[in-house]
């Protein structure tokens, strides 16, 4: 449903009383400006709007297996009127509130395999924002919504949500130290392809910031959230819970021409009955003893504690940047590095020394084009002492690639505990197992081995937005002994056509020494070059990519492809394609795989006139080759019309899912009337 936009009371004065200057023989005088306001004047409800919605819904799953056939339709329809008011208590500076009621009738048929049943209800759908003592430092803010709509996980996956919010903001914005609160509780029912969920969430948050002379500040946030969910598709169920905290207090001090910046980080979590800490800390100190050269001192610690698994990371580091020209930047410094892991029956620690040196290229190539050339390269001498078989790795961070398939740090894994992701509302354990009744599979065929991520799971990973995920897993470690690692990263970049085109090429080469047996390392040498352009709406990107590795190798080309024009003075159309292929000819076993990935949408608006447009988009997706094979299609079509007061919203939604096992379908009409008064 749609709210009326919240009207905006100002109130002026009636009058202003006019300057009088009396002049006399013997005296001059002025009298005073007085600013007049009229009481202001109090308002009754009124009636906004009547409305009508109606919505089918119908979800088809089969089964490839000999499992059979499951239709469910739900028929939804809700008559409601719309009230709006938009008043005061005794004075707007008390409290002021904004108010759009809609009381309504609901009546829904639930048909699953022929076997019907029917459920009324009356509806109070809406929102209410309330303001105590505007014009205060102190100012205070409620609100509360309800409402029920259709929802976007992504482009491939949408649902018909309920949501109930509730919420205050406060706070005192006055003061060397302004701190501002927030609480909000939320309630969700989504019901989507044959996946139903309910999802409730408390958060809190507070901020405090303090900013003095020379750009000196210190900032402190905390928030609070906790978060439970359920969810089942089919027979199967699913349950979660999460509980954070997370405090982050920032400082940044300035002395003449040196910098001083600090930062505390400190996560505790309860995830699903499994506590855990994790704390970073970090200062930063710069000296800038000429306009060409700087030096920096960093320290930074990272503690991450959970059942019996302990880990301990600190580094220094020192150096020195030197701007030779405008156009030429030099960094060198020396580093140390000291680890303690333990996990039950096992424990690592490592201490490492070494140096880096970093060379940045950037000029202007006459009119016509940029060039850029990056060069880092370090060297790393590493000593370790290893006891124990099993080590824990925990929280290790991955960005989901756009086809959802990643290979893990560590070799010799041997088992993958949890995959944890937030998705804005909390953290959750994502589910293992093929989709659409598990989020991830475990890839074992290759060393280290690899996760593959579904976006059509029961928590709806996002992995178009390239989404981070955490993972905890066992490996085996490497025994004690040295080893010595070298670094050379090399990126050149042209850029021509005034940004408009450009071409490069990078390289990475990452080499291993070491004279203790058993030690399992990666040497990896890496190439990729690549294109990209835009123009007038068009935008287009190429890359290859050749990776030779001691524990896996693989080639792939990737494309993307967009363009979006407005085609005549009332339509507009665009489409988006992405590509990737990939080949690994050695997994680990002696086999090969093949992956290929496949993306494509297309968008469409007709407007003839300013109150008629019709929306449509499709979308093919196909993820063929690791984990489960899926081919998604969707089609989307809507129609709004404005005529008067009279407000017309007509929509279509298809979705197929396409997986090995099963496929599901997924077609819903929905039609909004309403008559604005």
């Amino acid at each position: 449903m749609s709210f009326r936009q919240k009207k905006v009371h100002r109130y002026l004065p009636a009058s202003i009383a006019s300057l009088v200057l009396a002049a006399g023989a013997s005296r001059a005088s002025a009298q005073s400006i007085y600013l007049v306001q009229p009481d202001p004047q109090f308002t009754l409800p009124r009636l906004e709007y009547i409305s009508m919605d109606a919505e089918d819904e119908r979800v088809s799953q089969v089964s490839k297996t000999g499992g059979g056939t499951a239709t469910t339709e739900n028929i939804y329809l809700a008559p409601t009127i719309g009230i709006g008011w938009d008043s005061f208590l005794y004075h707007p500076d008390l409290l002021t509130f904004s108010l759009l009621s809609e009381p309504g009738y609901n009546w829904q048929q639930n048909s699953v395999d022929g076997a019907s049943s029917r459920q009324t209800s009356l509806l109070l759908n809406g929102n209410l924002m309330a303001t105590w003592l505007q014009a205060k430092p102190y100012a205070t803010v409620m609100n509360y919504s309800r409402s029920h709509s259709d929802s976007h996980y992504d482009f491939f996956n949408s649902a018909t949500v309920d949501t109930e919010i509730w919420g205050v903001t406060s706070g005192y914005r006055e003061g060397p130290v302004p701190v501002n609160f927030s609480f909000q509780h939320s309630t969700t029912d989504s019901s989507g392809l044959s996946l139903n969920s309910t999802t409730e969430t408390t958060t809190f948050s507070l901020q405090a910031n303090s900013s003095r002379q020379n750009d000196n500040f210190t900032s402190l946030n905390y928030q609070f959230s906790q978060y439970d969910s359920s969810s089942a598709y089919s027979s199967e169920s699913f349950l979660d819970s999460s509980t954070t905290h997370y405090l982050t207090l920032t400082d940044a001090e300035h002395f003449g021409r040196n910098s001083l910046n600090s930062s505390f980080i400190f996560s505790g979590q309860d995830e699903q009955g499994v506590p855990s800490d994790n704390l970073n800390a970090m200062l930063d100190f710069s000296m800038e003893h000429t306009v060409h050269l700087r030096s920096f001192y960093d320290y930074s610690l990272g503690y991450y504690t959970t059942e019996g698994d302990d880990s301990i990371n600190q580094l220094v580091r020192a150096g020195l940047q030197h701007q030779l020209y405008d156009s030429l930047s030099s960094t060198i410094d020396i580093h140390g590095v000291r680890s303690d892991n333990t996990s039950p029956g096992a424990s690592l620690e490592q201490q490492s020394a070494g140096t880096s040196v970093s060379e940045d290229y950037s000029k202007q190539v006459g009119e016509w084009g940029h060039l850029s050339v990056t060069d880092d390269a370090s060297y790393d001498l590493t000593h370790q002492s290893s006891t124990g078989s099993l080590l824990s790795i925990n929280n290790e961070s991955h960005t989901v690639p756009v086809n959802g398939l990643f290979f893990l740090t560590q070799p010799l894994d041997q088992s993958v505990q949890t995959v944890t992701f937030n998705n804005g509302s909390g953290t959750v354990t994502l589910v293992q197992g093929a989709a659409p009744a598990g989020d991830y599979d475990v890839i074992t065929t290759t060393d280290p081995w690899q996760i593959q991520i579904y976006s059509t799971g029961p928590n709806h990973v996002n992995v178009s937005a390239s989404p981070a995920v955490q993972v905890n897993y066992t490996v085996q470690p490497n025994p004690t002994g040295n080893y010595s690692v070298f670094n050379n990263q090399f990126q050149i970049r042209l850029d021509f056509w005034h940004q408009r085109a450009g071409v490069y090429a990078r390289y990475n080469l990452n080499d291993n020494q070491s004279d203790t047996p058993g030690f399992v390392l990666e040497n990896i040498s890496e190439f990729q070059a690549g294109g990209d352009a835009s123009w007038n709406g068009f935008r287009a990107d190429a890359n290859y990519t050749d990776r030779h590795s001691s524990l896996y190798s693989y080639q792939s080309v990737t494309l993307s492809e967009a363009y979006s024009r407005r085609t005549s003075p009332h339509t507009t159309a665009g489409i988006d394609m992405r590509q990737q292929w990939s080949f690994y000819p050695n997994t680990g076993n002696g086999a090969s795989s093949d992956t290929t990935y496949y993306s494509f949408t297309a968008r469409g608006e007709w407007q003839p006139f300013s109150g008629l447009s019709w929306n449509s988009e499709v979308g093919y997706e196909l993820n063929n080759g690791a984990g489960e094979d899926q081919n998604l299609i969707v089609a989307r079509s809507y129609l709004n019309w404005f005529i008067g007061k009279l407000e017309l919203h007509l929509g279509w939604e298809f979705q197929s899912q396409q997986y090995t096992a099963e496929s599901l379908e997924r077609n819903y009409v929905f039609m909004r009337m309403r008559r604005n008064f």
